[in-house]
């Protein structure tokens, strides 16, 4: 797909295959494709994968300053993004910290 618009910055996602989104998150200092490669064939099989490089990561925008809360609002503006009333999310190392506050909120 490339580069969207999410919370005022450029967000690198790819998006592969049909049916319920799943969400894939990868760890601090990689991006989607070193930590997240080889699941993301498999699962587009059966879900419709939403591969991203989360910000200062990868391929999306390099924000000088960034925090966790970032991140989970950038899931969020995904799932806004493509209409997702729900999804799974998959997080690897860091993306598992983002993929719990997401399904989670603490006030």
């Amino acid at each position: 797909m490339g580069l969207i618009k999410i919370n005022g910055i450029q967000l690198y996602v790819e998006v592969k295959g049909t049916g319920f989104p799943i969400i894939l998150i990868h760890g601090v200092g990689g991006d989607h494709q070193a930590h997240l490669r080889n699941v993301i064939e498999p699962l587009s099989k059966k879900f419709k994968t939403v591969a991203l490089d989360c910000r200062g990561h990868g391929k999306s925008d390099k924000p000088l300053e960034f925090t966790m809360e970032d991140h989970v609002q950038d899931i969020i503006g995904i799932m806004d993004h493509f209409g997702f009333e729900k999804a799974h999310l998959l997080g690897v190392s860091m993306g598992s910290y983002i993929a719990q506050k997401v399904a989670i909120p603490i006030p």
